[in-house]
C-alpha cells in the first residue's frame, strides 16, 4: 500500500485516527434519550438506603457511591436508573405499574445494578450493551397473569442483574 499511494505512515498516528474514528461513530450510532422528571432522587455520596413510595416517576442517580432504593408505590409510571461509576441495588418487589406500557429506562456506565422485580412481571430487554452483561436469576411466575415491562437504555461496560 505504501508504493501504491506513495505516503509514509507510522503506526502511531495510525492507531490514534482509528481511535478517534471509532469514538465519533459510537456518539452517531448510539441511541440517545431525553426524559423529563417529575420527582427526583439523587444522590451523590450521601445516602446509603432510600424508601420510595406514592410517586408515579420515579429517577434514580447513583454517582460514584453504592445506593439502595425500596420502591413500593402502587401507581408507578416510569422508573428511571441512572448509575456511572458505582452500584446501585433497586428493590421493586412491592411496586406495581399503573400504565398500559410499563418501562423502565437504565443507564450503567461503569457500574453495577441490581434490580429485583416481582414475579408476575416480563421483561422485553431492548437495552444496548457494549461491553457489558444484562442477566438474569431466578424464574417468573408460571401462571398467565404477567405484566410486560420494557426495558431500555443503555449499560456501558457495566453490568445489569436482575432477580425474580
Amino acid at each position: 500500500m505504501k508504493d501504491i499511494f506513495h505516503f509514509d505512515y507510522s503506526t502511531g498516528p495510525l492507531f490514534t485516527g482509528i481511535i478517534i474514528i471509532g469514538v465519533i461513530l459510537n456518539s452517531f450510532l448510539k441511541p440517545h434519550y431525553s426524559y423529563s422528571y417529575k420527582g427526583n432522587h439523587y444522590f451523590n455520596m450521601k445516602q446509603n438506603a432510600n424508601y420510595i413510595d406514592n410517586e408515579t416517576d420515579v429517577f434514580l442517580k447513583t454517582l460514584f457511591s453504592e445506593n439502595t432504593s425500596y420502591v413500593t408505590s402502587q401507581e408507578l409510571n416510569k422508573i428511571i436508573i441512572d448509575t456511572k461509576f458505582g452500584e446501585q441495588s433497586v428493590d421493586l418487589s412491592q411496586a406495581q405499574f399503573m400504565t398500559d406500557s410499563p418501562e423502565i429506562h437504565i443507564d450503567v456506565s461503569f457500574g453495577e445494578t441490581n434490580l429485583r422485580i416481582p414475579n408476575n412481571w416480563k421483561i422485553i430487554n431492548k437495552t444496548h450493551s457494549p461491553f457489558a452483561s444484562v442477566s438474569f436469576s431466578g424464574f417468573p411466575s408460571t401462571n398467565g397473569d404477567f405484566i410486560n415491562v420494557t426495558l431500555t437504555g443503555t449499560v456501558a461496560m457495566g453490568s445489569l442483574n436482575i432477580q425474580y
